[in-house]
């Protein structure tokens, strides 16, 4: 539970981020969740966001955003959003015509009894002109609300 990870280019991507003296106030730096209603039903659809961050002893820092609102289970085709940052350049996924099949989140759990959110992923992200990062076999599996980690 509560966790994530991809291929970036062809390399496995997992998060990390260590605790400290640094961000001892805002312990999510390495995994968070946010789901809420898209409404005032506190019914589906529900809008989900997810950051994930990796920051490792070189200094490198990269991250994932991910949101989405979410209708059920499935393939999501609309409403999302998605960016890869890799020392402080921003990959985005470009608006292709209906029916491009380049981007994909598919959610294959929604418990909202229990408050759970999982799914798999893939996509192209660009920076243009010509810069761009291919992301595989991406999955995440996270609680609503309570995610929150940093090592």
């Amino acid at each position: 539970m509560n966790s994530f990870g991809s291929n970036v280019n062809g390399e496995v991507w997992i998060p990390y981020y260590q605790c400290g003296l640094i961000n001892l106030f805002n312990k999510c730096e390495e995994l968070q969740s946010v789901v809420s209603s898209a409404d005032t039903t506190r019914k589906l659809p529900i809008d989900f966001k997810l950051t994930a961050s990796r920051k490792i002893g070189d200094g490198s820092f990269t991250s994932f955003r991910i949101s989405a609102t979410i209708m059920d289970t499935g393939i999501v085709s609309s409403s999302f959003f998605l960016s890869y940052t890799r020392d402080s350049v921003t990959y985005y996924q470009q608006p292709y015509p209906p029916g491009y099949a380049s981007d994909v989140i598919n959610i294959t759990r929604l418990d909202t009894l229990n408050q759970i959110i999982s799914g798999t992923f893939s996509f192209t992200l660009y920076n243009p002109p010509d810069d761009s990062v291919v992301v595989t076999d991406g999955r995440f599996d996270v609680t609503f609300y309570r995610t929150c980690l940093c090592h």
